[in-house]
């Protein structure tokens, strides 16, 4: 009795997680198919720009750093994009500029508002060291000066929800705690 009790059981489970499946997947298309009849064209986001202090991030005619530079923006602006994507370039658009759209590296945005810290310090919270990136998403820095060791303490220019850009670059904001 109990043996039928727990295949049954089981077949309840297999068949949800089928059901579950399918059901993502027809999401999935609906989706996929949407965007390429250009049903999803129009809808707009926002995205910051993270960069260094005194940096800025350039702004493309086209999605490639051979492509005439049109403009740029400073840390903690504000963009619109249409979420067109051409492999580490994302399209921003409706932008204060002679030109109302372009291609913005993806290294250096993000998707939550930045907080401005103003070189608050955080300890680095962790059970192991963990990667300082030279961007979002990036490359380690090279050195000992690409890994931050528990307990040690960065300085934290721009906080997001993802990034945190600290005097040693780009870290994980998971990994950090401010100081009171």
């Amino acid at each position: 009795m109990k043996d039928e009790i727990r295949k049954h059981t089981i077949q309840r489970i297999v068949i949800t997680a089928l059901e579950i499946a399918a059901i993502v997947a027809v999401v999935w298309l609906v989706i996929y198919f949407c965007q390429g009849l250009g049903i999803a064209d129009g809808v707009k986001g926002n995205c910051w720009v993270m960069c260094s202090t005194t940096g800025s991030v350039n702004v493309r005619q086209r999605a490639t750093t051979n492509s005439p530079v049109i403009g740029w923006y400073e840390a903690g602006d504000r963009l619109t994009t249409d979420w067109e994507v051409r492999g580490e370039w994302l399209h921003v658009v409706d932008l204060s500029l002679e030109y109302t759209e372009g291609w913005i590296s993806s290294r250096y945005m993000v998707f939550d508002e930045p907080q401005w810290m103003g070189a608050e310090d955080a300890r680095v919270e962790a059970d192991g060291r963990v990667a300082i990136r030279q961007y979002i998403d990036g490359p380690r820095v090279t050195g000992k000066a690409g890994w931050a060791k528990p307990d040690s303490v960065l300085q934290v220019f721009w906080w997001s929800r993802e990034w945190s850009y600290t005097n040693r670059g780009f870290i994980r904001s998971e990994y950090l705690e401010v100081i009171p």
